[in-house]
């Protein structure tokens, strides 16, 4: 954002700066987001400016700003950057022997987009569930934790720039045809469906965090008569 210069403040050289410019931050404060703040050096250091660092960047003339602007928009900017969550399908599916039974396990990559802000209290749901063949919908889903891979805590902390591993679900080898939900807790009442095969699925995961937007991904999962016909494929973000 630019503040440029308004009338004079009295006899002094100073100049009021824009009522604007200090609503919008305000609300960048308020919503800790990042911003380039460019500022006259005649401005009065006034309102917000006093309540928060601003590290405003002088500039001279029109000419000095747009050279600034390009400097420093080359220098910090990257176009991939962003307050969000991403989620991707992490390839690499792991077995286990025992937990629960002798299983595969099939996962799901969140990234925090951010390179500043940590996002805070992550927690994992199912949000729908849809046949493609009969393309009924599950109804009533009661929204239980999913597991995050290699903990049983309902939340995740994901760090500026990071990625964490989300259990999008398991197959027992001994019941191939069904994919089941790993929910954290022991209620069957906060649970998922299983989904049964040979068929295939469209999943929506939903990703909750206390200070990210909502993110949403929808997961295909296609179900075979044995285990290795199964497959999990990202289809779409929401």
């Amino acid at each position: 954002m630019v503040d440029f210069p308004r009338e004079n403040l009295g006899r002094s050289q100073s100049k009021r700066g824009s009522l604007f410019v200090h609503q919008e931050l305000a609300l960048a404060s308020m919503l800790d987001v990042d911003c380039l703040f460019f500022q006259d050096p005649l401005i009065k250091r006034e309102g917000i400016l006093d309540a928060i660092q601003g590290n405003a960047i002088p500039f001279s003339d029109i000419d000095d700003l747009m050279s600034k602007v390009e400097n420093e928009v080359s220098r910090r900017w990257n176009p991939h950057w962003m307050r969000a969550l991403s989620v991707d399908r992490d390839d690499q599916e792991s077995d286990h022997i025992d937990f629960p039974v002798r299983s595969r396990w099939y996962h799901l990559r969140i990234t925090n987009r951010s390179i500043y802000l940590p996002a805070h209290n992550c927690t994992a749901y199912v949000d729908s569930i849809m046949s493609n063949e009969t393309h009924g919908e599950a109804e009533g889903l009661r929204r239980g934790e999913l597991k995050w891979a290699g903990i049983t805590q309902t939340s995740v902390r994901i760090g500026p720039g990071q990625s964490r591993d989300l259990d999008a679900g398991f197959i027992a080898y001994e019941h191939p045809s069904q994919f089941n939900f790993a929910v954290i807790g022991d209620s069957s009442y906060y649970t998922y469906p299983s989904l049964v095969g040979p068929s295939q699925f469209s999943v929506t995961y939903a990703i909750e965090s206390d200070n990210f937007p909502l993110a949403k991904a929808k997961i295909g999962i296609r179900l075979g008569a044995v285990i290795d016909d199964a497959s999990v494929t990202a289809l779409s973000v929401i």
